[in-house]
């Protein structure tokens, strides 16, 4: 549970002035661009914007966005910014930039062998830090900073999306998780007598996975997309972190899936959730919390922390209360599908279909493009 030094760093944060113009996190990935000791992803992982769209809301306006990976370019008027989401140490965010009012709040760190004494200094002047996972938190306890675990600030997203029970429908979301034919599968035993109750045509296959874009407007889009059809779910079965955890916020039952522990990313989030998978010390576990009605439920632990990520966010900016705005309208390229489970061949799963002038486009789960004429000639 929360301790002491959350409370003292919601006290700290209200004795700090403001400033006027407000700055909100984005990722450009480099640029696309492949770099040495950068991770260099071949695509976007939209749950980062899932992130950006919790710390939007308890902003009245956003005056910048700034990259994630090159914070220490950040050189135009001073803002506030909501510092969560998940950092990789290297060298364009070894040092961030002093035009930032900082709050450090649901922070996780990776790379950490790079990290270097500047950003250890910047994370000292800062502290203490919230974390989102007890890996950061040790981490930066060891070096002398006051860290605590703060959970994820996504836990945050019922303030501004969850929805009336009458409005939920029956559809079951597969988010970045596909059955397999094996049938000693243990995870994929227990997802199966659980689903087998439902239509099969409510089963549907959604991805986090999009392609690499400066499009900020449009992934925040997304991301809200996402979350709209999260929030009216009758159950979500994921592999995804920011996923899950937006899930409880909104009030939909969701089971986390874990093939493979990984410490570093789960320890202190997935005691949250229901799970389904293997544990730090490769035991299967199945841990599914129901109501009285033997139905699926949300367990309640993740409620403290959303309520003190509430008020130390409200504290930060000075609010009374979470302005409320919507995301604009946009015509996002890449804007993906619901798949039904009887159209996903193994390994692979319909990402998008568009059309370029005579050719039809199939982009797949795993970015394999395939292009078509008119006349559904392949074109190779």
């Amino acid at each position: 549970m929360l301790n002491e030094l959350a409370k003292k760093h919601i006290a700290s944060i209200n004795n700090k002035g403001l400033y006027d113009k407000n700055a909100l996190m984005v990722y450009t990935y480099n640029d696309g661009i492949k770099e040495d000791n950068y991770y260099n992803p071949n695509y976007m992982n939209i749950g980062d914007y899932i992130q950006s769209l919790a710390a939007r809301q308890f902003f009245p306006n956003i005056d910048e966005y700034i990259d994630r990976d090159q914070l220490g370019k950040y050189n135009k008027c001073n803002v506030n910014m909501i510092m969560n989401g998940w950092y990789y140490i290297w060298k364009k965010n070894k040092t961030f930039s002093n035009k930032i009012r900082p709050l450090f709040v649901s922070v996780h760190l990776t790379n950490t062998e790079h990290i270097s004494k500047e950003t250890l200094s910047y994370f000292k002047k800062h502290e203490p830090i919230g974390c989102r996972d007890f890996y950061t938190r040790d981490f930066l306890c060891s070096h002398g900073i006051k860290a605590y675990f703060s959970g994820c600030l996504t836990l945050t997203l019922g303030e501004t999306y969850r929805v009336k029970e009458e409005e939920r429908n029956d559809n079951i979301y597969f988010v970045d998780y596909k059955i397999t034919d094996e049938n000693f599968n243990p995870i994929d035993i227990k997802i199966k007598k659980i689903i087998e109750q439902f239509p099969k045509n409510k089963i549907l296959h959604k991805t986090c996975n999009y392609p690499i874009t400066k499009d900020y407007a449009g992934c925040l889009y997304e991301a809200e997309s996402l979350i709209k059809d999260y929030a009216k779910a009758k159950l979500v079965i994921t592999t995804r972190i920011h996923c899950a955890l937006p899930c409880l916020a909104l009030g939909t039952p969701v089971i986390l899936i874990i093939p493979e522990f990984d410490k570093k990313r789960f320890l202190g989030i997935y005691n949250l959730l229901n799970v389904i998978g293997f544990d730090e010390k490769g035991n299967f576990i199945c841990e599914i919390h129901k109501d009285s009605h033997r139905c699926i439920t949300n367990k309640k632990d993740y409620i403290p922390y959303a309520s003190y990520l509430k008020k130390i966010c409200m504290a930060f900016l000075h609010l009374k209360e979470i302005p409320k705005i919507p995301c604009k309208q946009v015509n996002f390229l890449y804007h993906q599908q619901d798949v039904p489970i009887n159209k996903v061949k193994k390994g692979f799963r319909i990402y998008k279909k568009f059309k370029n002038g005579n050719t039809r486009i199939i982009i797949l789960f795993n970015f394999i493009k395939i292009s078509y004429s008119k006349r559904k000639k392949r074109i190779l």
